[in-house]
Formats: C-alpha cells, structure tokens, sequence
C-alpha cells in the first residue's frame, strides 16, 4: 500500500484530483493547516523521510496559506 504526502493551498481541489487519478485512495488526513510554504515543505519532508511518497511540489505562492496531507492507495 503506496503513501502520498503533498501540500496545498486548496484542500478541497486536491483532494478530488487524487481521487481522479487514484480512485482507491483511502485514510486523507489533513495533518496541519495554516502553515507559511515553508513551514509546509518543511513538514513535507520530514513525512518524506518517513517513507511517504513526496510530489513534484507546489509552486509557491505568495500571500496564501499552506497546509499538508496524506493519504493512501
């Protein structure tokens, strides 16, 4: 069973584009909220570190607030 980490500006987006490309994903945690991108990318690799499987990464924008996820397939 594969683990995914990744982080956000919008949950709810991609959230349901995970669901699309993987329709078995299962146990989506929204592990922090509120967080600066690098706070984010910080806690993205600690998880990576983990053994999670860690996406191409989020292209930073400013002025938003970030938060992480993970969740299985």
């Amino acid at each position: 069973m594969a683990k995914r980490v990744g982080i956000t500006t919008d949950l709810y987006e991609r959230k349901s584009y995970w669901q699309n490309q993987y329709p078995s994903l299962h146990n989506w945690t929204v592990v922090s909220r509120g967080l600066t991108y690098e706070q984010a990318q910080q806690k993205e690799e600690y998880y990576e570190m983990l053994g999670y499987i860690r996406g191409a990464g989020g292209q930073y924008v400013s002025g938003y607030v970030w938060s992480i996820y993970t969740f299985e397939y």
